[in-house]
């Protein structure tokens, strides 16, 4: 709900189909999300006539019967947008999780992996410290911000959440502005727009640790490229 005194999102008015994938009852320490349970979320996520599918979660590979989902997602022309990973302190966090890596491997036109930045007390420049790094991923790979980000608990109370799946929305609600305001552009020159008009971070130039650097929706929304008349 947007009411200029508290949480609205960035695509505020978008439509949402919101697909629980956890294992009932497995969320008493950390949830578990099988890949038949997800598969199962993006098939009724094509169903429904998402534009995209936000995909806050992480771990091993997508097995053959999550990809065939994921294929049909790319070919229905819908982006999905995949956390990176929270394993930033430990040295599988250089790369990207693996389900997050493989999917962009296979589904180049389709997927961004989100990373976060931000850090208390450091501004938006830095990586979060919980954050894995673009590493090999740094084609696909798209940073928002993911720390202290305000939205609602379990009960419904405003509370500061970081984490890369905070970050994935971010970008997940950048592109279906983008969608919105430009029906003709593929997936692909989706990708490429919110890429190339990225903030530029850390090396100049995509790097290992930001990828294309961070999000700016407002300068995504200028005019790109050479203008002709006839």
């Amino acid at each position: 709900l947007k009411n200029d005194s508290g949480i609205h999102g960035v695509a505020f008015n978008a439509t949402l189909a919101i697909y629980r994938a956890d294992q009932p009852g497995s969320c008493a320490t950390e949830c578990d999300f099988f890949d038949s349970n997800i598969a199962r979320g993006v098939d009724a996520a094509i169903a429904a006539g998402a534009k995209v599918i936000n995909m806050s979660l992480g771990g091993s590979a997508p097995d053959s019967n999550l990809i065939a989902a994921m294929q049909r997602a790319a070919n229905a022309g819908i982006i999905m947008i995949i956390s990176a990973g929270n394993d930033g302190d430990k040295p599988e966090g250089i790369n990207p999780d693996p389900f997050a890596q493989v999917s962009a491997q296979l589904f180049p036109n389709n997927v961004i992996i989100a990373g976060s930045v931000g850090n208390l007390g450091t501004g938006l420049d830095q990586i979060s410290s919980f954050s894995n790094k673009a590493g090999t991923g740094v084609a696909y790979y798209l940073t928002a911000q993911g720390s202290r980000v305000r939205t609602y608990d379990k009960d419904g109370v405003q509370t500061l959440w970081s984490g890369t799946s905070f970050a994935a929305p971010v970008i997940s609600g950048a592109v279906a502005l983008i969608a919105q305001a430009f029906p003709n552009l593929t997936p692909r020159q989706i990708l490429d727009l919110l890429f190339t008009t990225a903030d530029d971070l850390g090396a100049v130039g995509d790097d290992t640790i930001f990828g294309h650097g961070r999000l700016n929706l407002t300068r995504a929304f200028t005019p790109q490229g050479v203008t002709s008349l006839a």
